[in-house]
């Protein structure tokens, strides 16, 4: 019998039919998550060698992808569901749409802006890009196919009653992980030192390991059904 999963990725639980259900985190305690993310992505990029100068236009781009990167990371690293050593404490679905539904504006933003300050990276479109390029041009449809699949029409549309769509659903996110790794260091206007590469992969596998955590849901069940076996026994 597998074991129930009450806190679906599109779908808060009602607390008076699941018991025990933890508290949502609320705005006050996502703001402390987002500034200190936030200042981790400063601290990154603060690490000598400092960035070179760049005209307000670029750098304005430049902040909007690493503001959709860091709600990204967010996204990713709180948990909709409760987890093995972690406060009970969860993201309510809503906000944790609504954060991805930013980041994907960001990222918009962050490709207008570079095309809008420099015609040239009009040649970024074409198969012939650089390999950090293609990453950053897949991770956007990558990122945009997450927030619109998780539409509750449009993910019942497509994957009907049968289908589970969060393991779909975190395969996708897990890959966003890597393209957005690729894009950032690829293109070596913030992450240009070895060093600052290491950093990243290591803030990067850790949001992949985040996502991989296990849920207590999932333990609770297993346990039940031992504990079931040792009094049959």
């Amino acid at each position: 019998m597998k074991a129930p999963e009450p806190y679906l990725v599109w779908r808060d639980p009602d607390p008076s039919s699941v018991a025990e259900a933890p508290e949502a985190l609320g705005k006050r305690d996502v703001r402390k998550w987002l500034r200190n993310a936030a200042l981790l992505a400063l601290l990154l990029v603060l690490v000598p060698p400092t960035p070179f100068l760049m005209s307000p236009l670029w750098l304005l781009a430049v902040a909007t992808g690493y503001g959709a990167a860091i709600l990204i990371g967010l996204v990713m690293l709180l948990p909709l569901r409760r987890l093995i050593l972690w406060p009970d404490a969860r993201i309510s679905v809503e906000r944790h749409k609504r954060l991805a539904e930013i980041a994907l504006v960001l990222s918009a933003l962050h490709t207008v802006l570079f095309l809008a300050g420099e015609t040239l990276t009009l040649e970024y479109l074409w198969p012939s890009q650089p390999r950090f390029m293609v990453a950053g041009n897949v991770g956007l449809v990558v990122l945009a196919s997450l927030v619109v699949t998780s539409l509750e029409r449009i993910r019942a549309r497509l994957f009907g009653p049968r289908v589970r769509f969060r393991p779909i659903h975190v395969s996708a996110a897990l890959a966003l992980v890597v393209l957005v790794a690729a894009h950032m260091a690829g293109s070596g206007i913030f992450i240009a030192h070895p060093m600052k590469t290491a950093l990243l992969a290591i803030v990067s596998g850790a949001l992949l390991a985040a996502t991989l955590r296990r849920s207590k849901e999932r333990q609770e069940p297993e346990a039940a059904l031992r504990d079931r076996g040792a009094e049959a026994t």
